[in-house]
């Protein structure tokens, strides 16, 4: 009964924060990503595939920390300045509700983001010759889960 109207609000969410430019932002810092993970590989002796990885994963947790603060500050006020939120709100959902809703689907845009930068990050490596490995898809899980806690954080 709860879960309906949290998925209706987070799939609005989802819609409206895709309609945004922030997620072409995302592909052109993956490109960013993989340019500044290779020059850095360039730049190292040693293992090479290991220092891009490293900055990649870098990169993407800051880029992730700068969508979950600045995306997450601008989620509620949004609405109240387009006014959508009155309507909302006269209708049979709770405040709870609705601020449940937008923050999963902010959470499902922010997993899609950071998987495009996740994937330019390893892919750089893995072209650099480092094998895949499970420690790396913790790191990028960890990194998932810092930018969600730091967006719940932002938002309430």
């Amino acid at each position: 009964m709860i879960l309906k109207p949290v998925v209706i609000v987070a799939n609005y969410t989802l819609k409206e924060l895709l309609k945004s430019k922030v997620l072409v932002s995302a592909l052109v810092m993956s490109l960013g990503i993989a340019l500044l993970a290779w020059l850095a590989s360039e730049f190292t002796f040693g293992v090479p595939a290991r220092v891009a990885l490293d900055v990649g994963l870098a990169a993407l947790s800051v880029s992730g920390y700068g969508i979950a603060v600045f995306m997450g500050a601008t989620l509620i006020s949004r609405e109240i300045e387009s006014r959508t939120i009155y309507m909302i709100i006269s209708r049979p959902i709770s405040r709870e509700i609705f601020l449940i809703g937008k923050m999963v689907g902010l959470t499902l845009f922010l997993v899609i983001n950071l998987a495009v930068l996740g994937l330019a990050a390893v892919g750089v490596a893995w072209l650099l010759g480092l094998p895949p490995s499970w420690l790396v898809l913790c790191a990028f899980l960890a990194s998932i889960l810092e930018c969600i806690i730091l967006m719940l954080v932002v938002v309430l």
